[in-house]
């Protein structure tokens, strides 16, 4: 057997997750790999690529000369990868549907190449429906040999109990900024090239994901996190015309979607950090502008015991805006107005 401590090509960790991979191969190795795993953890941490990875080792494991493909959409004998598909319409569907798992289980039932093992990826586990949850409860509890079936999901709290008891849970932890400073270095020149303050900026608001500390690379967020902070005045009121000039910049000619999503983040990251900041009275600053901010608000004889619950109405207010197709400017401003009026109704409560 390969160990993953040698050096080859069949074996290949993901940087920051060597503890799950040694996880699953000393389960292998001991003939404990259950059929199906969940593999949890935060948006952007590398889930998917840990699934692809052990699934190259898994069925390299007895098929030495086969290498998976770095495109997932590219057929694979062994390996069966299930997401949304895109419709008729050449939009993706909403869920992963029964007929998804319908071909699945006929992926099961074929004979595999040189008695190698057979895995199937689903990503996410969370995108299934309940007629394609229920189905593909029914295949892993009778499992053909040799199968593993990985579920990927990032709100593991969502899937239904039954599917959770049917299958092991592994939770990766979100990876230190030591390793997604690592990770950027070696994979982007433009990270190289910034600077050290912009760096601590991508490196903190990122969250332990390196995927959403890429995205924020790419869209130079450490700037509009910047502008963030210097929109608020003494009295934590925001800067209208300097927040919608902002958003014009960033959701003009670009995907829409994924802005919105990266704005939301550093949003949220935002009043995380005030929350650390009054609760714990210390917190490593980003830059200059962060800590006078804060340390101004400080100064301010009020009670944050509100700033808990402000996340928790941020975090649900971006994600019900989602489901309900609301327009992305308009739920950014009003995520800032409802900031700035706790702020004010805090300061008038403590008068």
């Amino acid at each position: 057997m390969i160990e993953p401590n040698e050096k080859n090509e069949n074996y290949t960790f993901v940087h920051g997750h060597d503890k799950i991979f040694h996880s699953l191969h000393n389960k292998l190795k001991r003939d404990k790999l259950g059929h199906a795993i969940i593999i949890s953890g935060k948006k952007g941490i590398g889930k998917s690529l840990i699934a692809k990875k052990f699934s190259e080792y898994l069925i390299n494991f007895t098929n030495s000369t086969t290498s998976l493909p770095n495109n997932k959409t590219i057929k694979f004998t062994n390996l069966f990868y299930c997401e949304k598909k895109t419709n008729d319409k050449g939009k993706k569907n909403k869920f992963i549907l029964i007929d998804d798992i319908r071909k699945l289980k006929k992926f099961f039932e074929m004979s595999s190449s040189n008695n190698s093992w057979r895995v199937a990826i689903i990503d996410s586990a969370n995108d299934l429906n309940i007629s394609a949850s229920n189905a593909l409860l029914k295949l892993i509890e009778e499992p053909p040999q040799k199968t593993l079936i990985l579920l990927i999901t990032h709100r593991l709290k969502k899937l239904s109990m039954t599917l959770k008891s049917r299958c092991e849970i592994l939770k990766c932890d979100p990876l230190t900024k030591k390793d997604i400073d690592l990770i950027l270095n070696k994979s982007d020149d433009n990270y190289y090239e910034l600077l050290n303050e912009n760096k601590k900026i991508i490196l903190s608001l990122s969250n332990g994901s390196p995927g959403k500390a890429k995205k924020f690379l790419e869209n130079n967020i450490f700037n509009h996190y910047n502008t963030l902070i210097l929109s608020f005045n003494l009295e934590f009121v925001f800067d209208r015309e300097i927040i919608h000039n902002m958003l014009n910049d960033l959701l003009e000619n670009k995907n829409n979607e994924d802005i919105f999503s990266l704005l939301k983040d550093i949003i949220v990251a935002f009043i995380y950090r005030l929350t650390i900041f009054f609760y714990r009275k210390e917190l490593f600053f980003i830059n200059k502008n962060e800590k006078e901010l804060f340390l101004r608000l400080g100064k301010n004889k009020v009670n944050y015991d509100f700033l808990p619950d402000l996340y928790n109405i941020i975090e649900k207010n971006f994600e019900n805006s989602k489901i309900l197709n609301l327009n992305e400017k308009q739920t950014i401003f009003l995520a800032l107005i409802d900031i700035e009026k706790k702020f004010q109704n805090a300061k008038l409560f403590n008068r």
